[in-house]
């Protein structure tokens, strides 16, 4: 399964829930992660989505790593069994809220 594939599985698991999933494209900075999902509670989750065998480059790390220095967190999911692992974890804290 390709990337796009696996990102247009991610968006329809989002839709499902009635979330908010937005591709990010930031002109002035790369390697921002791919999508922003707001859920019902207005929660902001950043996402990053791979193909199996993807890879997270070097510049993408150093994003996240920006993120989490602000408490900001950034999920990976690769291949469509991570985004389904990605889902069911922000439906827990969902439920936690």
């Amino acid at each position: 399964m390709l990337e796009r594939d696996v990102e247009k599985y991610f968006v329809a698991q989002c839709k499902k829930h009635d979330w908010l999933c937005w591709k990010m494209q930031s002109m002035s900075l790369r390697g921002f992660p791919d999508r922003m999902v707001v859920t019902g509670s207005g929660r902001i989750h950043f996402c990053e989505i791979k193909a199996e065998g993807g890879r997270v480059s070097p510049l993408q790390k150093a994003v996240a790593a920006k993120l989490a220095g602000k408490r900001v967190q950034v999920y990976l999911a690769v291949g469509k069994a991570g985004v389904d692992q990605m889902i069911e974890y922000i439906l827990e804290k969902e439920n936690n809220a």
